[in-house]
This record gives structure tokens, C-alpha cells and sequence, in this order.
């Protein structure tokens, strides 16, 4: 099934037709049980519309509606057996036939009261019931058969099988997909930060020792709250609705180099990023595949800031496959990762290799140090060593942005931000957010001078990726031992123990070194050239750190500097052949869909789930099209999210959907009388503004995301 390739518009049809059937099969849910408890319904209507075809028993197919002509016939039977009983035979004295008449006449005739059309815009449907109108709450008729004249428990009966239908079609769309089998990103740990929540909190039992800091790399998650894993998805949706004050515990399987197998458990305090989620800061597991399909621009790119020559990056294409790093074969993108960080920032041999044409591609690989974390408050974290803090480097200026049109280039160390000198990385951000469209000075030190710029800000951004690779030191953090060497911000620092120093990487790899070899302590020798950029002669200075500071120092860490999106997603395969296995997920991953919906709208209200991440109709194409281009069994599964979502949200307590009718008939039950028309009313314009506000809202989120207006 999912061998067959599904393109944009193909795929953007689909989930417009796979929404529209949930649409119909939800009222389709209120049109059986309505005829099942007695209710006239005049029409049932796949789309929205004008008619382009109908259907009706003893008519037969008809092009557009075929109640006038239904209608005419209704009254013509009625006006003959008038005639035939000896009443007024001119047609302009005949009143109005009644009800009990045209049910006579459509019974008499053999003609169904219910027309079975098609409409033109191809969107859902609609089931029309006697004594029934969303929009008109006022709306009665005195036909037994009519919605408002049934006991409550037959409207509630009807009103509940939308959201029943929907339920059981999300069930089926589940177990169909299960049944093929759905890929999900596998419960592996993907690339882990040092700074996020999952990075640096100990192991359980654990505590303080640095070998046990942090989930690692290809660390297989096995349960969430104690509750087992099946893929990383999961995790991070779990994660998401958390409580943002309760740390959630996470219990991973460890592989250490020797093979031995290690179970391991972390009580982990979620945090708020950017979209206004909770994260634990742990990234999606990948291969060392890189996708057939691959952009040769994006690779060569990715390859060179690892360190990678661009001659020998431009020999790795698309479709091969990492097969060895530092001189061993390997499997797992957590063993690469580690190959690679064990140069300490040196470059390691990777190779790569084409698993059918056996063509071979080296290069050479770096990681970069990401050295010890001081947290200065929960939105300042500061990078160091020993308390030496490093100035902000720009990696790389982003191309027809500000900063690069301007002149700064990549290894430039910025002196000055505004009127904020030796700033951090948070003094860049808060510059630069409060400049508004106003030009901004950047002054920058490059080969020893220092260049200024006047950069205006565009859409809040220079457009600079920034880093702390170049070993000039701003001001020292407090109480540290950097702090009693009084060095003043910019100075650069030029050896240790008398090794040369070039980097910041340069400085961890010998003070790491220098530590594991003194782990009581130690006192280093730093050769320091104060105010780089001023003539100051050099300055030597006696580096003192204890032993908790050496043992810490000892075990910093050290990150790939390769975007792990180079690689595709290592995924896991959720398939049940049984039929009964397959439902029985199908239930299962409703049940969850239906909690994280809920649990969803309560963190909204809580605070720890900002709206801005809803989907409205624009978003929910605009995924689904995406996922429909990875197959047939990917749509299915989505469509299944969907009409799960869709039941959740129409069984809410808000007046004009399923939930509000509900409501109002258990007022109705417990007082003896229904809600009075005003009430209702009132409800239908308050229910009508809250979900016109919703739309416009997730609407313009959708177009933003969409356009990547923020």
C-alpha cells in the first residue's frame, strides 16, 4: 500500500476527502439513530450546497434536488383525493395540505420522505431533522416525529452517535493502519543537550557522579511515568502535557562499549521552550543513513562546519550509508557520536559508504566543546571553564540577512552589541529584541582588530548563528576560580601549562586532560594577552582549582558539531497481522488520542501548552498533506487522529456543538422543562463567537507557521 507515491496535490486531495468522509460519517451516526428512534429526516447530503444529484425511493435518481418535484406530486395526490371526497375543486381555494395529508400522500405514492443528495463542494455533510435547527433554537413543530417532540433520552440518543460514529471510525482507521504497519520514531534517545533537562540531571542512586549525568545518546526508553514506551512520539507528546511543576520519570536501557547492558532511571523537571511547550530536551533517534533523496548542497554544508575538507565532503551522496568513525565499524549513530567526541575536538576519520556500489567517501569530523553550565537563573545559562567564560563567536552570518550584508564573517568575536560590551549570548537577544527596526552597532574583533558595524534589525534578527569557540574571555562568573585572576573583559588566552591554545576546545581538551591526572586539584599556568587589541604586553597568571572543580572539569563534555538532519529518523515499525491484535491497538491508541486531547485543553488552561500550537483547517491540510506523501497507511492513521479529535472536540460542554445540546438536555431533565428559546438563543451566538475566534485564530497561526512568519 504505501508503495504507492502519493504527490502534493494527490496527497492535499486526499486529506480533503478523508476529512470530509469523517464529517459525513459523523452525521451519518446522527441520521441512523434518528430514523431508528422515529425522527423525520427531509434529507441526508454528502458535501455541502446545491444538489448535483439525489436520490429518492419511488423517484429514483434525479440531476440537482428532487423535492419540487417531490413536492408537486405530494400535493397534486392530496388536491385529487380532495376532489374525489367532494371538496372545493379550484386549486386557489384548496389550503394548504397538512401534515397528516403529505404523509398520507408520500405513503399512498410509495415515495420516501427522505432525499439522499450529493452536493457540489465536497466537504463533510449534513443530516436534516424535523423540528431540528442549530441555527434557530426557537425552532418547534408539533410533529410527533419532529427531534423536539421525542423523550430526551431518544435526542440525546441522536445527538450522541456523531461523536459515537467517529469513535468507531477512528477504531477502524487505526486498526487498517496497525494492520499494514506504521513507522514511528523508534524510543531511542536522539542527540541530547548537556544544557536541557534530560542532560543534566543524574541517574537515580547516582547522584553526583559524572558518569551517570544526564540520558545519553542511544539510550532505548522503556517507560514514561512508569507507564511502557513504544516510540519516542509517545515521549515527547507525553512530555508536552506533562505538569509544569511535576518532574516526570524516565526509565532508559544504556549500552556501554564493553556490551554491557545497564537499567537506568531519571526524575526529570520538563522545561518550556519556544513553541510554548514542555520539552526534556532529548532529540529524535537516527540512522546512519543518508536519505536517497537527499539535497547534495545541504550535505556538502553540514559537512564542511563538522570540520569536513569541502573536497573530500563533496564525495558523500545521497543514499550511502556512515559505516566506520575513529578507525571502528560502526552500527549506531550513538556509537559514531561518541567516536567522533572522543577526539575531544580534534578531527576523527569517518567514512562513508554506498551499500550498492560500494563507493567510499572520507572525511574528517569534530566535535566541539560544550563545557561546563552554570545556571545563572531559568532563562541564563552560562558556558565555562573554571569560571573563564568565553566571548560570543559567530559561527556563520545567514546569507541576505542584515549582519551579512553588512560585512560580519564567520569568527568574528563580538566586542559590543549596543551600548553592551563583552556581552553574552542573552545581552545579543535582549539587544537586539529591544532595538525594534532601530540600527543596532555591532563592534566585532577579527585578526586582531576590531571592525565596526551599523546593522539595522530585520524581523527582529541579524540573521547570526552564535558560538563560544574563539578562547577570549569576558567577565568571570562569581566565586569561581577564574574569578581571583581579576582578567579584564577580552582577554585572550594563548597556553596553558605552556601548550598553545587556539579555541575554547583547545582550552577543555588540556584542562580536562590536566585534571584527570590531578583530581585533588591542581594549578594551572595560563598565558594570558589582556584587552586583545590594545598593545598590552602578554600576562601570566597562576590558575588554581580545587578538587570538586577538578573531578567536575574532568568529565566535560563534548558534542558532534554535525546537524544529526543529515541522517534520516531511525524508526519502529507498529504492525499487528492479527486482526483482533490490530483492533485491540486501534482501541488502545484512541483511548490515548482521546486523553491527550483532554489532558491538552487543561494545560491550555494551566499554562503549560500555549494555544498558538493548534491546528485549524489550513495546518490540518497542511500536515496531512505531508503525511499522506509518506503513504497510504500514514493518511489512514492520520485521518484516524483526526476523527478521534474530532469527537473529543464536538463532545465539549460549547453551545452549538453535540457537548452544548447535551448539556441543555440534562438542564432540561433535571428541571422538568426545556432551556426557554432566549437562553438557547444567547448560548448559539456565544458558542458561534468563541469558535469563530478559534478559527481565526488557529488560522492565522496555521498561515504563519506556514510561511515561516515567525
Amino acid at each position: 500500500m504505501d508503495f504507492i507515491p502519493i504527490d502534493t496535490i494527490g496527497g492535499l486531495l486526499a486529506v480533503v476527502l478523508g476529512f470530509g468522509f469523517i464529517i459525513f460519517v459523523h452525521e451519518l451516526g446522527h441520521f441512523l439513530v434518528a430514523k431508528w428512534v422515529g425522527i423525520k429526516c427531509p434529507q441526508f447530503a454528502i458535501g455541502m450546497g446545491q444538489a448535483i444529484v439525489s436520490y429518492r425511493k419511488g423517484l429514483g435518481y434525479r440531476r440537482g434536488s428532487s423535492e419540487t418535484e417531490y413536492m408537486t406530486k405530494l400535493v397534486a395526490w392530496v388536491n385529487a383525493k380532495r376532489a374525489a371526497d367532494g371538496l372545493a375543486t379550484d386549486p386557489k381555494e384548496q389550503p394548504a395540505p397538512t401534515r397528516v395529508e403529505l404523509d398520507e400522500a408520500s405513503a399512498a405514492l410509495g415515495l420516501s420522505e427522505t432525499e439522499y443528495r450529493l452536493n457540489w463542494l465536497p466537504l463533510g455533510g449534513y443530516v436534516k431533522m424535523l423540528g431540528q435547527e442549530d441555527m434557530d433554537p426557537a425552532a418547534r413543530s408539533e410533529d410527533p416525529r419532529s427531534f423536539n417532540s421525542k423523550p430526551i433520552w431518544a435526542r440525546a440518543a441522536v445527538i450522541s452517535a456523531g461523536v459515537v460514529m467517529n469513535i468507531i471510525f477512528g477504531i477502524l482507521f487505526f486498526m487498517i493502519a496497525f494492520s499494514v504497519g506504521v513507522g514511528f520514531n523508534a524510543p531511542v534517545a536522539g542527540d541530547v543537550s548537556r544544557l536541557s533537562p534530560a542532560g543534566s540531571v543524574y541517574a537515580i542512586g547516582h547522584e553526583g557522579d559524572f558518569n551517570y549525568r544526564g540520558v545519553r545518546t542511544g539510550d532505548q526508553i522503556l517507560t514514561f511515568n512508569g507507564e511502557p514506551v513504544s516510540d519516542m512520539t509517545e515521549v515527547r507528546i507525553n512530555t508536552a502535557l506533562a505538569h509544569a511543576e511535576e518532574k516526570v520519570r524516565l526509565e532508559v536501557e544504556r549500552w556501554h562499549p564493553d556490551g554491557r547492558k545497564e537499567r537506568l532511571a531519571f526524575d526529570i523537571q520538563p522545561k518550556k521552550i519556544a513553541a510554548g511547550l514542555l520539552d526534556l530536551g532529548i532529540g529524535v533517534p537516527m540512522t546512519l543513513n543518508i536519505p536517497k533523496d537527499g539535497d547534495t548542497t545541504f550535505i556538502v554544508e553540514q559537512l564542511t562546519q563538522a570540520g569536513a575538507e569541502k573536497a573530500a565532503a563533496e564525495k558523500v551522496q545521497p543514499g550511502m550509508r556512515l559505516v566506520e568513525a575513529g578507525g571502528k565499524k560502526v552500527d549506531r549513530y550513538a556509537e559514531f557520536s561518541r567516536a567522533v567526541e572522543a577526539g575531544e575536538g580534534a578531527p576523527v576519520l569517518v567514512v562513508f559508504e554506498h551499500p550498492q556500489t560500494k563507493a567510499r567517501a572520507e572525511v574528517m569530523l569534530s566535535s566541539h566543546a560544550s563545557m561546563l553550565v552554570h545556571r545563572m537563573n531559568d532563562d541564563d545559562i552560562v558556558r565555562h571553564l573554571v569560571g573563564l567564560v568565553p566571548a560570543v563567536t559567530i559561527k556563520e552570518p545567514t546569507p541576505d540577512m542584515p549582519a551579512e550584508k553588512a560585512g560580519v564573517l564567520a569568527g568574528d568575536v563580538i566586542v559590543k552589541v549596543g551600548d553592551v560590551e563583552w556581552p553574552a549570548t542573552s545581552d545579543v537577544f535582549d539587544v537586539v529584541g529591544k532595538a525594534g527596526k532601530k540600527p543596532i552597532t555591532l563592534v566585532v574583533l577579527r585578526g586582531g582588530e576590531q571592525k565596526q558595524f551599523e546593522i539595522t534589525p530585520k524581523e527582529g534578527r541579524l540573521g547570526i548563528a552564535m558560538g563560544s569557540e574563539a578562547p577570549v574571555i569576558i567577565k568571570p562568573l562569581p566565586e569561581s576560580p577564574a574569578a581571583k585572576l581579576a582578567l579584564p573583559p577580552g582577554t585572550r588566552i594563548t597556553a596553558i601549562d605552556g601548550v598553545k591554545v587556539e579555541t575554547t576546545a583547545d582550552m577543555q581538551r588540556t584542562l580536562a586532560a590536566k585534571a584527570r591526572q590531578n583530581m585533588d586539584g591542581f594549578v594551572a599556568s595560563i598565558d594570558t594577552l589582556p584587552n586583545e587589541g590594545k598593545t598590552i604586553e602578554p600576562l601570566n597568571v597562576k590558575l588554581a582549582v580545587s578538587g570538586d572543580e577538578a573531578k567536575e572539569l574532568a568529565h566535560a563534555g563534548w558534542e558532534l558539531a554535525i546537524n544529526p538532519f543529515l541522517f534520516s529518523v531511525e524508526l519502529v515499525t507498529l504492525q499487528r497481522t492479527n486482526p483482533i491484535e490490530a483492533l485491540g491497538l486501534g482501541v488502545e491508541k484512541t483511548r490515548q488520542s482521546m486523553i491527550q486531547v483532554y489532558l491538552t485543553l487543561t494545560r491550555v488552561f494551566q499554562g503549560s501548552v500555549h494555544p498558538k500550537n493548534f491546528q485549524g483547517p489550513v495546518g490540518i491540510a497542511h500536515t496531512g498533506t505531508k503525511i499522506a506523501k509518506q503513504g497510504w497507511t500514514y493518511l489512514i492513521f492520520f485521518l484516524g487522529l483526526i476523527s478521534v479529535n474530532l469527537a473529543v472536540i464536538n463532545f465539549l460542554p460549547i453551545p452549538i456543538v453535540d457537548g452544548g445540546h447535551i448539556v441543555f438536555l440534562i438542564i432540561e431533565k433535571i428541571k422538568g422543562s426545556p432551556v426557554g428559546p432566549r437562553i438557547q438563543t444567547a448560548a448559539l451566538f456565544v458558542g458561534l463567537a468563541l469558535l469563530a475566534c478559534m478559527f481565526l485564530y488557529v488560522t492565522f497561526n496555521d498561515i504563519v507557521r506556514l510561511f515561516g512568519l515567525a
